[in-house]
């Protein structure tokens, strides 16, 4: 069986696949997190960003860093999560969501 490695770049999946030429099909062999960064306005002080960052992880995520510039009152977070579509759902129901915008991240590179 000739393994090829080729990476699958969809959001949903997030995960490193390799190509099996023998039952032609691709084989999902490692699943990586997604990497996500989200930003918060009316963060005017540090306990806003704390009550962020709850949201964030009873959602699914796990904080990486966070930061907030208070001259703009606008907090940023970096986190990751394995599934992508249940954190948005799960984060929709928090008390923060009206705060945030998410951009997402794959393995480092901006997408």
């Amino acid at each position: 069986m000739k393994k090829t490695r080729m990476l699958d770049y969809s959001r949903e999946k997030a995960a490193e696949r390799f190509w099996d030429s023998k039952a032609g099909k691709a084989i999902i062999a490692t699943k990586r997190p997604v990497l996500m960064r989200g930003t918060f306005h009316e963060c005017e002080h540090s306990g806003d960003m704390e009550r962020y960052e709850d949201d964030v992880r009873k959602a699914g995520g796990r904080v990486l860093h966070s930061h907030v510039n208070y001259a703009t009152e606008i907090g940023a977070m970096d986190f990751e999560v394995e599934n992508e579509t249940a954190f948005r759902k799960a984060f929709a129901q928090t008390e923060s969501a009206g705060f945030a915008r998410f951009f997402v991240s794959i393995g480092g590179l901006a997408s």
